[in-house]
């Protein structure tokens, strides 16, 4: 918006303050403004975001100092520098809790402060929430926050007044633009991967934590039927969450429950620290005296119909729901986004098929990972699905007063990454489907019965006489070539569902069904010992939320088809995966596995080229399969999409123009 180019200086803070102030500096982002500063250097007028300051200590040396007993604060040494604003703030936090401790000037970068931490130079720093992704300091207790600003050097008011015509463009086209930014690069960045003394404490007295899980309920958790053992994606994410803090021993242990209202009953018992997945509003929470965490894990939300009257089906429509009794989750799901609809409650699942089946019900609510799940009793009712276009989301529900935990289990889920979860979601929900005599019986009872009649018919027929069993034959033979056609009519119509399911609507490419099998195959050749050589791709198309709000969702529809495109143009012998919205995958084996690092780097320098001449760009990474080190195919991938997003953060780093 401004047309101005850049050149970017990096020195410490504290120098790069003093050569703005004496003119070596045009501008400097993140200053926080003070009457003092505004009489030294130009602000702009619309903040760049909100930060919080935090007393932070080393996590590699004790220096006896704890939240829980301010006292500890007495007479060690403090880092702060003192031109900023968070000096004022600590000496008014000092003063308001009666605290006295030794401040040490410090004019250094953030990296040499911390080392002065663990050398035992400094006993603590006070530093800003951006630079939580340090792996060895601890937040122990925020001090104060403040907006930041762009700051002009005051012998420049043309580029203050250029600043401020384009910051203000910025938020009339978007409203949440700073807010976007923080959730992206800040609020990303200060999940500290230790725990505060209260939570450390907590965990003490109450290790493991005791988790009640809804039983049946793959792809999100189940028994497993042998073993006894919590099996699904609640598994996996409890395992990551076990490895991810580093000063707090972190354990859990399951217990199944029929339905929700079971596990919530004897949370309130004690009988168990706390319940998943949980999908509560605010308002439900309060109302059943429990605390609902951050969001865990989602999935979109199908409605299960019967398959004669899918065209007639409407959501906006006069619709009954069949809903399993005590399964609180999908009565909140209906209540906030169907709340016209009405509810046929029934015991179990079995029952909600027949109702919709035989008309008593309109539809029965199935989340997406568990439809190839519920596959056969679709085919056995003669039941479709429908996309209901809205989402659930799954927490944890814990006790009202403990405020421990809930900081705890919020936190584990901000440092397991989200496409681990959805990974273990996606592998969770594959069913392999065998083929049985009773299956293939049941699947063509009617083609088998109509065989099995015409056969006793003609073999009375002949017996009774000839010219009845003569013609009696030919209706026979009529009947069965009907037949045969039926099915061969239905082995077609089956064909070119599967071909539906296995290819994306929009692209052509591969659909995230075909993807599924794809990655099960892989993994069963990888337990099997069958020897593979593979490398996994990750593209992700920049920019399609901008596209779809600005132009519309036709032109964000063509974005995808240009992104989809390019990768199909480099990767022509690879099969290409779109697994979400912007997202696509390559698994490369063969020549492309072999001309890989080429395959990357052409691709890599059409995305530039694009960027350079406005039309689409994909942020791509990839990973290659290493036997030796015995790695699922989740792990290749999740080094592919870091992969990526670290391409990603280079296209739109700060070279590029802001939109």
């Amino acid at each position: 918006y401004t047309g101005w180019t850049y050149e970017y200086v990096e020195r410490s803070w504290p120098q790069l303050y003093e050569m703005l102030l004496d003119g070596r500096l045009d501008m400097m982002s993140d200053i926080s403004y003070t009457e003092e500063r505004s009489h030294q250097m130009l602000f702009g007028s619309l903040p760049m975001g909100d930060e919080s300051y935090y007393i932070c200590v080393s996590a590699k040396r004790d220096a006896g100092i704890t939240d829980s007993d301010l006292t500890t604060f007495n007479g060690k040494r403090i880092g702060i520098n003192k031109n900023t604003v968070q000096y004022q703030m600590f000496l008014d936090w000092e003063e308001k809790n009666d605290i006295h401790a030794e401040i040490v000037d410090v004019e250094v970068n953030e990296q040499e402060s911390i080392d002065m931490l663990d050398n035992g130079d400094i006993d603590m720093f006070i530093t800003v929430d951006a630079y939580g992704e340090i792996q060895n300091i601890v937040p122990l207790i925020k001090v104060g926050a403040s907006s930041f600003y762009f700051a002009v050097n005051k012998d420049r008011p043309d580029l203050a007044r250029e600043l401020d015509a384009a910051m203000n463009r910025i938020q009339d086209e978007n409203r949440t633009y700073n807010q976007t930014l923080q959730e992206k690069y800040i609020n990303s960045t200060i999940v500290s991967v230790y725990f505060p003394q209260t939570e450390v404490n907590w965990l003490r007295e109450h290790n493991p934590v005791r988790v009640g899980y809804r039983d049946n309920y793959l792809a999100f958790c189940a028994v497993d039927r042998e073993s006894g053992e919590l099996v699904g994606a609640l598994s996996d994410f409890l395992d990551m969450a076990e490895g991810t803090v580093k000063n707090g021993n972190l354990t859990f242990e399951a217990a199944p429950y029929p339905t929700m209202r079971d596990a919530l009953e004897s949370l309130h018992a004690g009988e168990i620290d706390c319940v998943f997945p949980v999908n509560l509003t605010d308002y439900d929470g309060e109302e059943l005296g429990v605390l609902t965490t951050a969001d865990v894990m989602q999935t979109e939300m199908y409605a299960v119909v019967s398959s004669e009257k899918q065209r007639d089906f409407s959501l906006d429509g006069d619709v009954t729901a069949a809903v399993v009794r005590g399964m609180l989750n999908e009565d909140t799901f209906l209540l906030d986004y169907f709340p016209d609809w009405k509810q046929a409650v029934y015991n179990t699942e079995e029952e909600c098929w027949q109702a919709v089946a035989n008309g008593t019900a309109d539809c029965h609510l199935v989340n997406s990972y568990r439809l190839n799940r519920v596959s056969d009793s679709l085919e056995q009712y003669k039941l479709t699905s429908v996309n209901t276009g809205r989402s659930m989301s799954f927490s944890f529900a814990i006790r009202r007063q403990d405020d421990s935990l809930y900081a705890i289990l919020n936190k584990a889920s901000n440092l397991v990454r989200e496409s681990a979860i959805e990974s273990s979601l996606a592998s969770w929900s594959y069913v392999e489907q065998t083929f049985t005599l009773k299956r293939f019986f049941r699947d063509n009872f009617a083609s088998v019965l109509i065989m099995l009649v015409s056969v006793i018919t003609l073999i009375l027929g002949l017996l009774l006489r000839s010219q009845f069993a003569e013609r009696k034959a030919k209706k026979s033979l009529a009947a069965l070539q009907e037949s045969l056609e039926r099915e061969e009519k239905q082995k077609k119509e089956l064909k070119s569902t599967q071909k539906k399911a296995y290819t994306d609507p929009l692209t052509g490419v591969k659909s995230k069904t075909a993807y599924l099998e794809a990655v099960d195959m892989m993994e069963s050749n990888a337990e099997a010992g069958v020897p593979m050589q593979f490398a996994v791709v990750v593209f992700d198309v920049n920019d399609l939320k901008k596209v779809n709000d600005i132009q519309g969702y036709e032109a964000g529809d063509r974005h995808i088809k240009n992104a989809c495109a390019m990768i199909c143009d480099v990767f022509k012998r690879s099969p290409i995966y779109r697994v979400g919205g912007d997202e696509f995958v390559a698994i490369l084996e063969g020549q492309d596995y072999d001309n890989r690092s080429e395959l990357m780097s052409t691709f890599n320098r059409k995305v530039e080229e694009n960027q350079k001449q406005g039309r689409v760009v994909v942020s791509a990474g990839y990973a290659e399969y290493t036997p030796e080190a015995e790695e699922a195919y989740a792990m290749v991938f999740q080094r592919a999409d870091e992969a990526m997003y670290l391409r990603k953060r280079m296209l739109k780093g700060p070279n590029a123009e802001i939109r």
